[in-house]
């Protein structure tokens, strides 16, 4: 059973965390320039820039998806292309882009990047602490953060996609001691790219419906709607210059899904080949929550939803794959109880896919390529799955108690 009561003393653990997150930042803000001023081309800059010059035009009241004032911005930054890095996110986003934008380009890369690398670390422990309850061991968690390869891509280029794992990650925990509303607010960040995680929060919102959580819904919309009420008071425009920016967006881009091979197979110009995958994934989703009468765990539910979204999904790229770590993170639990022999075979797989992703980064940097990750992964979950419940199954004709993980 989940507790739902928190001692007072937790609160206070968090309250100093907090505070010493923030001092360290504030270290990091002052101390710089005389320590290390990154510039563009360092450790979390590369795909950050785009954010922090999105959110700079946002603050002069301008029009954050203006491929010249950005290109005009981000050159000064240090940028050497002679095309703008384009935010494509939705308005919303920018108000995780706007306290970055505050800071010079430098310290500004310092702090986002030493944000990213706590919430990593922290989803790591509280995902373990939820698929694995009451085992303390949240090293474990810690060290598949950080081995996780899709995570160092996000951290190395200052990506946005790992608040996709936050949102994940959060959702879970809040919705598990009944905090409806915070639930609802971590969800509303999977919309920062919602094509990425689709089936995951349209599930979410069909649970929140089905089974009476209406906070979800509540803290849902007013996240949504309290992000884009900030871009809105900086630029009343700014949903219109993002519907014009979308109404012509980089087809052509070779993101690592099943769709965009799929579009290769039969022929780059047929641009809504990329879309079928999701379409069929999604209704497939509606009849199966139609249908579905079985309790709804999401211990259970998480990572298929994940799994199939990420590698289903119409754009997404190596690094949007940070929000499968739920996936890897519910594998390594399952194996608690395992046999020994079971837990060489996953943990070597794990392994083995994260190292060859690796090194295929060192001799191919074409993300393209990068489509076999999640597949490989669903399979590898799969038939740990299935193992168990056959394992399960020949137990029960046995009558012997079938070993149980959770």
């Amino acid at each position: 059973m989940s507790r739902v009561a928190r001692p007072s003393s937790r609160w206070v653990r968090r309250l100093v965390l907090l505070l010493g997150i923030a001092a360290m930042l504030g270290v990091l803000w002052i101390r710089a320039p005389r320590l290390y001023l990154p510039t563009y081309g360092a450790l979390g800059s590369h795909d950050f820039i785009q954010y922090w010059s999105a959110g700079r035009l946002l603050l002069q009241g301008g029009n954050p998806y203006d491929p010249a004032a950005l290109l005009k911005l981000e050159q000064a930054a240090g940028w050497p292309g002679v095309e703008a890095l384009i935010m494509w996110n939705p308005p919303w986003t920018l108000a995780l882009a706007l306290p970055a934008a505050l800071l010079p380009f430098g310290p500004a890369t310092l702090a986002w990047l030493a944000l990213q690398l706590a919430l990593l670390l922290g989803c790591g422990v509280a995902l373990w602490r939820f698929l694995a309850p009451g085992d303390q061991r949240t090293w474990i968690g810690l060290v598949l953060a950080g081995a996780f390869v899709p995570a160092q891509s996000s951290l190395q280029l200052g990506q946005i996609s790992l608040w996709l794992l936050v949102g994940v990650a959060g959702f879970l925990v809040a919705q598990r001691s009944r905090r409806d509303w915070l639930a609802g607010v971590l969800l509303a960040l999977l919309m920062i790219k919602p094509h990425v995680t689709y089936l995951f929060w349209l599930s979410a919102l069909w649970w929140a419906v089905r089974y009476r959580r209406p906070g979800v819904l509540a803290g849902w919309l007013l996240a949504l709607a309290a992000g884009s009420g900030v871009a809105v008071a900086f630029s009343p425009g700014v949903f219109g210059y993002y519907w014009a920016a979308a109404a012509s967006p980089p087809m052509d881009w070779a993101t690592p899904t099943l769709g965009a091979w799929l579009r290769l197979a039969v022929g780059s110009e047929h641009a809504w080949v990329q879309f079928l995958p999701a379409l069929v994934c999604g209704i497939g989703l509606l009849v199966w929550l139609l249908r579905r009468r079985a309790p709804w765990k999401w211990e259970e539910l998480a990572a298929p939803l994940l799994l199939v979204s990420v590698a289903t999904a119409a754009y997404g790229w190596t690094f949007d794959q940070v929000v499968l770590l739920p996936a890897v993170v519910d594998l390594v639990s399952r194996l608690r109880l395992a046999p020994r022999a079971r837990k060489v075979a996953v943990l070597g797989a794990l392994g083995f896919f994260e190292l060859a992703l690796m090194l295929q980064h060192r001799m191919q940097p074409n993300m393209f390529f990068d489509v076999w990750h999640p597949v490989a992964l669903a399979g590898l979950y799969w038939w740990t799955v299935g193992f168990e419940r056959r394992q399960g199954k020949e137990a029960i004709q046995s009558g012997a108690a079938a070993p149980v993980a959770r």
